[in-house]
């Protein structure tokens, strides 16, 4: 887990160092490869798909929400949306984005991620 956001931050980073770029790329294939041998991904997965997937990125945000690294989490979130734009129609990625942003104090962003969650899923209890 902890590899995966070091990732992500060296994939930030990029912008300043061309090199980094290759760096996220080599800690994003080995958590592909340890979540693989353990079971938990398909092998028949490459490291682009798995990262293309707002599945992926949803399960890190919730850990990182789980952590209360709320912003961690905002940016997972959007990376979801970004990548995968299916994730733009899933209200359990809107909610737990809006989570973040409220507690990140981020109240109107906040309030717009809750009411497209509930658009989405106006029966859900979540």
């Amino acid at each position: 887990e902890v590899m995966f956001l070091l990732s992500r931050v060296y994939e930030l980073w990029q912008e300043e160092d061309n090199a980094k770029a290759v760096i996220a790329q080599m800690g994003y294939q080995t958590v592909l490869e340890r979540m693989q041998d353990s079971g938990d991904e398909d092998f028949n997965l490459n490291v682009n798909e798995w990262l293309g997937a707002g599945s992926t990125w949803q399960a890190y945000a919730m850990k990182c929400e789980l952590c209360g690294d709320f912003g961690f989490g905002i940016d997972l979130y959007s990376q979801a949306f970004d990548r995968d734009r299916s994730s733009q129609s899933q209200h359990s990625l809107w909610y737990g984005h809006a989570k973040c942003m409220f507690m990140c104090g981020d109240h109107e962003y906040a309030k717009s991620g809750l009411e497209k969650a509930v658009e989405l899923c106006p029966d859900s209890e979540k």
